[in-house]
């Protein structure tokens, strides 16, 4: 189990440096992407760091989830052609910032709380569905197996509907030994799952180029 959360913690490290060497044939939009895989991994780093020295984690990764929902919003944002939805993309980002800030600053215990996390994977899944939506009602053909963006993409609906089943069974999870286990192995796996599709991902933009060089 231990060797198993080790990998998925890391397993990050597949696409941020499939990006680097890939950058020049990168998109801004992946390019952007990449520097976001970076940041996740100096998060990551440190989390590990407070778990080695016995400190709590989660006030961080509150925080960190500001970031996180704000980058796929706007990430989303610049694909969908719906001008509604994107000003609905910017609203939520507002809403999401400020209720995170009113959570940490006022109700935030030393105890972790699901709340801030399914809220998190509820709005991304959305971003999610509705690039789909577009995705597969475009007039224009796309071929999947080469597009970058559907990779991603069900790598990001992968990982948030595994994170809102284990976030929203960890209250109970906590006197069931099994199910925690069980919580921490799909969260390890869709993890893990989420950055092999980054990297199909990037490596589809490195073969589009290829194609039309």
């Amino acid at each position: 189990m231990e060797l198993l959360i080790l990998i998925s913690t890391f397993s990050v490290l597949l696409p941020a440096l499939t990006g680097v060497i890939l950058g020049p044939n990168l998109d801004k939009r992946l390019n952007y992407l990449v520097m976001f895989l970076f940041l996740t991994l100096f998060i990551e780093i440190l989390a590990t760091y407070c778990v080695l020295h016995k400190v709590s984690n989660y006030l961080l990764y509150d925080w960190f989830s500001l970031v996180e929902y704000s980058f796929f919003a706007l990430f989303y944002r610049s694909m969908i052609r719906s001008r509604n939805i994107a000003l609905l993309i910017l609203i939520s980002i507002g809403c999401y910032v400020i209720g995170t800030l009113v959570y940490i600053f006022y109700f935030h215990t030393s105890a972790f709380s699901s709340l801030l996390n399914n809220v998190e994977s509820i709005l991304i899944i959305s971003l999610v569905l509705v690039y789909f939506y577009e995705l597969f009602t475009a007039d224009l053909f796309v071929n999947l197996a080469r597009e970058p963006y559907f990779w991603i993409s069900v790598g990001v609906l992968f990982y948030y509907a595994g994170s809102f089943f284990q976030q929203g069974t960890y209250n109970y999870s906590v006197n069931h030994i099994e199910l925690k286990r069980f919580e921490m192995i799909i969260h390890s796996f869709s993890n893990i799952l989420m950055y092999l599709l980054f990297t199909q991902g990037l490596l589809c933009r490195r073969n589009m180029q290829n194609l039309t060089s």
